[in-house]
């Protein structure tokens, strides 16, 4: 019991010991403590400009592509894709017209995640793509798969 005892109270001593302040170490033309780089750690990256918005002072629009864009969609009479209609006949529109786009090579990612609004009789396109033609192909292919009475708006945007 007593060695036991012995060995506790050793093993407590050594670990208080172990707990004290932190010595100071100063290294030329450094602070104290000052932690030095490691090789593994990387470089400080100076941050990117946002791609979506314009150079200051420039008066440019802001990029389609930019999330800032889309607070339109809270405007009351813009239509997202909430305001698609559930009836078999939109939404086997709606299908056709993403197939198309989705099955059409080269497509950007943007001319792939374009909003398709179908409802009463209208066709909506809405969002940004690369190119000229890929705002042409789009609006083609909703053309081709709207029925005679429907109307067709295009309000992609190039950036």
């Amino acid at each position: 019991m007593r060695w036991t005892i012995c060995a506790f109270a050793l093993a407590t001593l050594f670990g208080i010991a172990g707990c004290g302040p932190k010595p100071v170490v100063t290294t030329p033309n450094s602070t104290p403590n000052a932690a030095a780089p490691r090789p593994t750690d990387p470089a400080p990256v100076a941050a990117a400009p946002d791609p979506g918005q314009p150079a200051p002072g420039t008066g440019a629009a802001l990029n389609p592509t930019n999330t800032g864009v889309n607070t339109r969609d809270r405007d009351p009479d813009a239509k997202t894709p909430l305001d698609q209609a559930n009836d078999e006949i939109s939404t086997k529109i709606t299908a056709t017209i993403r197939k198309q786009i989705t099955d059409t090579a080269g497509m950007s990612v943007n001319a792939r995640n374009v909003k398709i609004i179908t409802e009463a009789n209208r066709i909506t396109l809405r969002g940004p793509v690369a190119s000229l033609d890929e705002k042409t192909k789009i609006e083609g292919f909703a053309k081709e798969a709207a029925p005679v009475n429907f109307q067709v708006i295009n309000m992609l945007e190039v950036p």
